[in-house]
């Protein structure tokens, strides 16, 4: 009995060149399919933040409440900046 033939699995080399081949066209599905999920996500978070942002600044409060939504207003401002970017990000990697 020849044991180098027991060791070596026997794959046709059709086979493997199809696996191959088709590989990279599912990674490249498979990615666009994940950008595009994420930026409806960003897009969904971005509508969520500016009509968040709309009743506040469109609320009245009293004195001692002010600072407290100035720097409330200031995170958002920094939040809707970053997903801005984020959107513009994967909109160019979708291109």
């Amino acid at each position: 009995m020849d044991t180098a033939s027991m060791d070596t699995p026997q794959v046709s080399p059709e086979s493997s060149v199809e696996q191959v081949s088709s590989q990279p066209a599912l990674d490249q599905m498979s990615e666009r399919d994940s950008l595009k999920k994420l930026l409806a996500e960003a897009r969904n978070t971005k509508g969520v933040l500016e009509d968040f942002k709309a009743a506040v600044s469109n609320a009245t409060y009293q004195g001692h409440q002010m600072m407290s939504v100035a720097k409330g207003m200031a995170f958002l401002d920094a939040i809707m900046g970053q997903n801005r970017q984020h959107i513009d990000n994967l909109q160019e990697r979708l291109k």
